[in-house]
């Protein structure tokens, strides 16, 4: 049908999806005719796959079939065939789009055209800083404007069980110059529920640096959050008014043999929110 529209260029059809909509997005974008494709809040399946740690976490019991349900309709069986550029907007706390099976997703992609953006301690829900970079996506890859996008940032991440301590690092890429960076972290294996807790930095040639404590037994998860402040304030697609947008990091992950939830509650610390 759009194709057949006088006012489209059939070779520049995006799609783009909230929620169920992103799952709908997830299977749509093996479409050939799509030039880019932005799933919001859904679209990263590995709904049978427990979170580690917590049996019985996944909506493996909802399914009569899981393995034919996985092979068929969960998304995860559809990114490997997906070409054109994707980004993923997403909440890190989201009960629908788990902030770790959105990097899973990512690492089926076959190609590396692609960004990730959450809204920090949110659940379903996304801010302008996302809802600015959808409209330069479709800016980019649909109308060839020449929108800059800062690259995902190269990132690494080192252990050390003896000394309890990790190390985290972060090089923003491109020409851009970030206006902030963060390094967020936390050992609780439940996305959903988990608090981010952000890190003390350091900066050296263009680096930043955070030493992460090492829990036994428990796991451990950092991700770096980087904002890009826009020329002048510009309206987003959701109404907002944005002035920066923000690009994530790969995340890092480190599982041990074996986790044990009580040393959730044993290492817990009281830390000033507001």
């Amino acid at each position: 049908f759009l194709e057949q529209q006088p006012e489209v260029d059939p070779g520049q059809i995006g799609f783009t999806g909230y929620s169920m909509g992103g799952v709908i997005t997830s299977l749509a974008a093996i479409d050939p005719r799509l030039a880019a494709v932005v799933p919001m809040v859904g679209g990263t399946g590995h709904l049978v796959d427990d979170f580690p740690g917590i049996p019985g976490s996944s909506n493996v019991r909802q399914y009569r079939h899981p393995e034919l349900f996985t092979a068929t309709i969960d998304s995860k069986s559809y990114w490997p065939l997906v070409t054109c550029p994707v980004l993923f907007l997403n909440a890190t706390n989201d009960f629908h789009a788990p902030f770790e099976r959105v990097f899973a997703c990512i690492d089926l992609l076959p190609h590396d055209q692609w960004r990730v953006s959450h809204k920090i301690h949110y659940s379903h829900s996304l801010g302008p800083e996302q809802w600015i970079l959808m409209n330069r996506w479709f800016d980019r890859h649909l109308k060839g404007d020449p929108v800059t996008i800062a690259p995902t940032p190269d990132s690494t991440f080192s252990l050390d069980t003896e000394s309890g301590i990790a190390i985290f690092t972060v090089t923003p890429l491109g020409d851009e110059e970030p206006a902030a960076v963060e390094i967020y972290y936390s050992h609780d294996p439940n996305p959903r529920a988990r608090f981010w807790i952000s890190a003390d930095t350091s900066e050296r040639d263009g680096t930043w640096t955070a030493t992460l404590p090492v829990r036994d037994k428990l796991p451990l998860f950092a991700f770096a959050n980087l904002t890009y402040s826009l020329a002048e304030p510009t309206e987003a697609f959701q109404g907002g008014t944005a002035h920066a947008y923000t690009i994530n990091s790969r995340e890092a992950v480190h599982l041990p043999d074996e986790v044990d939830l009580d040393r959730l509650r044993e290492n817990a610390e009281l830390s000033p929110l507001f």
